[in-house]
């Protein structure tokens, strides 16, 4: 009739089988994806380098948030920021928070004098380190405008 379950685990190869099929689970454990980077994206900035300068990962301390705000006036879309304007000291980061459903690319203005080139996803937000002093209005391709007075 049939085998009984200690006889069929009893073979080398049931526990060949056995084994095989944990390392294999364990394998694709481990490719799972980090909840921690995806939540807390920092944005997409437009080079590697551009990202390393200015965003940095979600666990540094932020000195204030901005954030970017989005209202409907005679059926077009319009955006705020809130602080308009802000003052850091050199090396401060901020975060710029996307309250928005649209991208907002912070690289006109004086963004390249400030070393600042990142997009905001919408309802997301960016870190983002002001590493050169002065004043400067940071413009996104929507008409926000971030002024920021860096000392």
């Amino acid at each position: 009739m049939g085998k009984s379950l200690f006889q069929l685990l009893y073979r080398p190869a049931s526990w060949l089988a056995c084994v095989s099929l944990l390392v294999l689970l364990g394998m694709l454990a481990a490719c799972g994806s980090d909840s921690a980077n995806t939540t807390a994206a920092p944005g997409t900035a437009k080079d590697a380098s551009s990202a390393a300068s200015n965003s940095t990962k979600a666990t540094v301390t932020s000195a204030m948030t901005v954030m970017i705000k989005e209202s409907v006036v005679a059926g077009k879309d319009q955006y705020s920021i809130d602080p308009a304007t802000i003052t850091v000291k050199k090396g401060d980061t901020i975060a710029l928070q996307n309250a928005s459903d649209d991208d907002q690319d912070f690289d006109g203005g004086d963004a390249a004098k400030a070393g600042v080139d990142v997009i905001v996803p919408g309802h997301g937000s960016v870190n983002v380190t002001f590493n050169n002093v002065g004043t400067f209005a940071i413009k996104s391709k929507l008409g926000t405008v971030l002024n920021v007075i860096v000392s």
